[in-house]
């Protein structure tokens, strides 16, 4: 994105939120523009929708998975193999960062991310009074 004529410092991140670990499809479009002594923050439902993108899926399915297994281990111990419950939680985690690192790598590349990107521009611009 382009910082906008009058910004000092102007960015845009794609944000969900849950109380969980893993994909989260309900993505918003979320820009910072600092101006001067102000700062402005927006956030806005991405439009198109982020896609869901296999390659990625696939990596946090295998994470869930070996979380499973182990959250499996940890309920046949009656709870007391805490060695299996970290490890399903260490895997989550893992799968949740590996996905997420993902779709760092794999979204620019998607049909969906320049209309992405036009609207976090879009939305920088009105902040900054274009």
């Amino acid at each position: 994105m382009k910082k906008p004529e009058g910004a000092d410092i102007a960015f845009a991140r794609l944000g969900g939120w849950t109380q969980d670990v893993g994909p989260i499809y309900e993505q918003e479009v979320i820009v910072t523009l600092v101006k001067g002594n102000s700062v402005r923050i927006i956030a806005a439902p991405a439009a198109p929708a982020v896609p869901k993108i296999a390659a990625c899926d696939a990596v946090w399915a295998a994470a869930d998975a070996a979380a499973q297994k182990f959250q499996e281990a940890y309920q046949a111990s009656d709870l007391k193999d805490e060695k299996a419950f970290e490890s399903s939680n260490a895997a989550w985690d893992k799968g949740d960062s590996d996905y997420r690192a993902c779709m760092a790598q794999r979204l620019p590349a998607d049909p969906a991310f320049p209309a992405l990107l036009a609207q976090a521009q879009a939305l920088a611009d009105q902040m900054a009074g274009k």
